[in-house]
């Protein structure tokens, strides 16, 4: 029976070996190489189907191969590159075009400008930079020429930032005492705190003319009198003083500064000679500022650095466009007290006291008329366009003090100035003589 059982299994295993052997030959004859891989018909059909449609509507769009549907494809895309390419290369052969033009442009400016410093070093007549606001004779042209080009183009607005911004000096309004001392050496007690006044030949206008006292009229009966009034009243007295003068004056004048004045500022109010060819001499009139006392109430502050900054300023523009002018003048008021001083081109500085109306309780000047024709005077005096009157009185002046050092000295005080001399014997001789000495 085992062997039996033995016989059975081997031809078994036999009969199994052989159908591995003839399944394996089958699939070796078929195109598939795995034997994991079968082959689906319907799918194939659909396959082959799709694409045979694919064909036809090509063929009916009059394209006969897909290839030449592709090689169209990138023939476009070729074209639209080229022009691509072509519309850049353009761009930038016009950029460089203009860059070249502005450069030429920049070019021709600076030479200009070059010429036109040597022009005026050659002259020894540089004028600073002047600038004024809207509608004012005294604007000087710009050097740079006005181009198309945005860099270029500046206008006067953008000069003036920059040269403002170049100033060391604060404006007129914040300078004080110190910044003047710095600039100009004027001393603080000897000139500036001084307490000696200084008394100008002023003479006393007539202040009778019917339009004149109407207008006094009208700021008698204001109850409330603010800044805007303030403003009306110094601008009544300045129409009033420069009626047939050939003077003219500006509101909210802005001065900028220069190489050789760095103050800049505002001034309220600035006179100038219209009928002149150098619209010189030039006056500034500035207003007091409001500011609180430690009782909290307004005053008025007459600041003398800001007034003395603009008369340096008017100063420096007078004489690089009249080169003989000396002097300026400049006066500050709040229209109802006023004030001047005078600068000159040697150092030298005077002030006069504070003219306040003394017939009135209130001190306002619209009820006091010798302060009103004292005020016009200032005014006047203030053009430095002296008249016959004023001559002659500066003649009779000049004569009664030449007349102290001509008189001869009585004994008695001859004696006194012998005796101070011996008294001071131990400075040297010739400071003796210079105090003491009378021969």
């Amino acid at each position: 029976m085992n062997q039996n059982l033995k016989h059975l299994r081997l031809f078994h295993n036999s009969l199994n070996h052989k159908r591995k052997q003839h399944i394996f030959k089958i699939f070796k004859k078929e195109e598939y190489n795995s034997p994991f891989e079968f082959k689906d018909e319907k799918k194939d059909n659909e396959v082959e189907q799709k694409i045979k449609e694919a064909k036809d509507q090509l063929q009916s769009y009059g394209i006969h191969n897909i290839q030449s549907a592709k090689q169209m494809e990138s023939e476009k895309k070729n074209i639209q590159m080229q022009t691509i390419s072509e519309v850049q290369s353009q761009q930038e052969d016009s950029i460089k075009e203009q860059k070249e033009e502005i450069q030429i442009e920049q070019d021709q400016v600076f030479q200009d400008e070059q010429q036109n410093d040597k022009q005026a070093k050659s002259q020894n007549n540089i004028s600073p930079d002047v600038y004024s606001s809207q509608n004012s004779s005294l604007q000087i042209e710009d050097k740079v020429k006005s181009t198309t080009l945005g860099d270029l183009n500046k206008n006067r607005f953008q000069y003036q930032q920059q040269s403002i911004k170049k100033s060391i000096l604060p404006p007129f309004q914040q300078l004080d005492d110190g910044f003047i001392h710095s600039y100009t050496l004027y001393s603080k007690n000897l000139q500036l705190h001084s307490p000696f006044r200084w008394t100008p030949y002023i003479q006393h206008q007539d202040v009778s003319e019917r339009e004149f006292q109407l207008k006094m009229k009208q700021f008698k009966k204001k109850k409330i009198f603010d800044v805007k009034d303030e403003a009306e009243l110094i601008d009544t007295f300045l129409f009033q003083a420069l009626k047939n003068t050939g003077f003219d004056y500006y509101y909210d004048y802005i001065c900028q500064p220069s190489n050789s004045c760095p103050f800049h500022g505002r001034i309220d109010f600035l006179i100038y000679h219209r009928d002149a060819e150098t619209k010189v001499p030039l006056v500034p009139i500035l207003r007091a500022r409001k500011e609180k006392n430690s009782l909290g109430e307004w005053e008025d502050k007459f600041n003398q650095a800001e007034l003395l900054g603009a008369a340096i300023w008017a100063l420096t523009n007078m004489k690089a466009r009249d080169p003989q002018i000396s002097v300026c003048r400049a006066i500050q008021t709040n229209g109802n007290q006023w004030r001047m001083i005078q600068i000159n081109d040697k150092g030298e500085f005077e002030k006069t006291h504070i003219y306040t109306p003394e017939k009135d309780e209130y001190q306002k000047i619209y009820r006091d008329e010798e302060a009103q024709s004292v005020a016009l005077g200032l005014i006047k005096f203030a053009l430095n366009q002296p008249d016959e009157k004023e001559i002659a009185l500066k003649k009779v002046y000049d004569f009664v003090d030449e007349r102290k050092y001509l008189t001869e000295l009585d004994p008695e005080t001859k004696s006194k100035l012998d005796r101070i001399h011996k008294n001071y014997f131990f400075l040297p001789k010739f400071v003796r003589d210079f105090f003491f000495g009378y021969k």
